[in-house]
């Protein structure tokens, strides 16, 4: 275990800076990138560093396409500042928009005010203390968080059984840790992973007689496991943009045709929180 004294490496910032990032309701991936960013230049005493996409991406273990919506959204926002954009030679520069009154697009997260002592100015409170509204939203939306995890991932996995892919006996452990990772980190909603099972039966069925055909993935090696030689899950490669969606189904109507899932999608409306 390597040393965490302050001696051996640490990160400045000012306090009112820092309280500012984790008063904003920024997602989890978001919050990644802020701190990756902070680390590579403050860490290092400097206002602004180059960053690529696939070094960031790699720093903070989530996908690059996914980086690159949440770092344009914080750029958009202005809590993220190009210096210099990239070049053929290098990549882009960037920085943290220390003037937090610019930043665009965010919530602050009111502080809660202690009534019951003077010693400190504010404190922590549980569940049932929160009277703000994003501190009641937060509340509903973890709860609803808790009740999609136990119902609805079950479902996911018995439409899988349902498509014929391979028989599995039960449910298990790695299989529920695979399918949240995948929820969290790629920000599936429900529909969409039951799409993207969709979608790999159809590439398997397409792909049966050319010369390399794309195998049957279990359940928890579909949602859990990631591409050789790759950072991406293998889910990933049935997205909109992904190898196999690219190959096989892009042109294919028939894949969401009336009646099949829908595309559906886009961010959970109750998971992407700090709490990631």
């Amino acid at each position: 275990m390597t040393s965490q004294q302050s001696e051996n490496g640490h990160v400045r910032i000012a306090n009112e800076l820092y309280e500012a990032i984790y008063r904003t309701n920024f997602n989890a991936t978001q919050l990644k990138i802020i701190m990756c960013v902070i680390r590579y230049t403050y860490g290092f005493n400097r206002d602004s560093h180059s960053l690529s996409l696939s070094f960031i991406s790699n720093a903070i273990s989530v996908s690059k396409r996914y980086v690159s919506d949440e770092l344009k959204k914080l750029i958009e926002d202005n809590v993220i500042l190009v210096v210099n954009d990239f070049t053929v030679t290098k990549s882009r520069e960037i920085k943290i928009n220390n003037n937090y009154s610019e930043w665009e697009g965010c919530r602050t997260i009111q502080q809660v005010k202690d009534t019951s002592t003077d010693e400190d100015d504010f404190h922590t409170t549980d569940e049932h203390d929160f009277t703000t509204t994003d501190e009641v939203v937060f509340i509903q939306e973890r709860q609803i968080k808790n009740k999609y995890k136990d119902n609805d991932f079950k479902s996911v996995f018995d439409y899988y059984i349902s498509l014929d892919l391979i028989k599995h006996r039960t449910y298990t452990k790695d299989m529920v840790k695979a399918i949240t990772k995948a929820v969290k980190d790629n920000k599936y909603d429900i529909g969409y992973c039951k799409t993207l099972l969709l979608r790999h039966k159809t590439v398997v069925e397409k792909s049966k007689d050319s010369q390399y055909p794309v195998k049957v993935r279990g359940f928890a090696e579909f949602f859990g496991q990631k591409v050789y030689g790759a950072t991406h899950l293998i889910c990933s490669e049935y997205e909109e943009g992904g190898k196999y969606y690219e190959q096989y189904i892009k042109n294919d109507e028939s894949v969401n045709k009336p009646g099949e899932i829908k595309n559906t999608r886009g961010p959970l409306k109750f998971i992407m929180r700090d709490n990631y």
